[in-house]
């Protein structure tokens, strides 16, 4: 696992998530995307870390939450970059293995942000504004071409 998160701290997904982050027509676009792709067969086990990384990124990006740090919204939207990029360290199309590091980048990205997440999950309980929820409507198989 500790392979895949060096290579993925010392790739383009950190200046790519800049350039996201910037240009938010890009942003509503990777929104779309992770929801689409989290209906993917293969990613069980991080499936509601995905959702969670979803909805805080989707809460910033509207506007409606305001409490968090910009170096972890960073991390997260990379991390979300990563995950819907056909081309990633282990590419999503060899059958069985190219899950893995996605799912060893979403757990590493959890686990970085879980104070982060848990002032968002607090925000969400104190405010009563419930979490966007993420409605996949892509079948398995279907190209997700994020990377423009």
């Amino acid at each position: 696992m500790m392979n895949y998160v060096k290579r993925f701290l010392n790739g383009k997904w950190l200046k790519m998530a800049a350039s996201y982050l910037a240009n938010p027509a890009k942003m509503r676009m990777l929104i779309d995307e992770v929801g689409k792709y989290v209906s993917k067969k293969g990613l069980q086990d991080v499936k509601m870390e995905m959702k969670e990384l979803l909805n805080f990124v989707k809460n910033v990006s509207n506007g409606t939450y305001k409490g968090y740090s910009k170096s972890n919204l960073l991390l997260a939207v990379a991390a979300l970059i990563y995950v819907v990029s056909p081309l990633d360290i282990v590419p999503d199309l060899l059958v069985g293995l190219g899950f893995l590091d996605d799912v060893a980048i979403v757990g590493w990205a959890i686990s970085k942000l879980g104070e982060e997440l848990g002032k968002y999950k607090q925000w969400i309980r104190a405010e009563e504004v419930p979490a966007e929820e993420v409605k996949p409507e892509v079948a398995d198989g279907d190209e997700l071409g994020v990377m423009a």
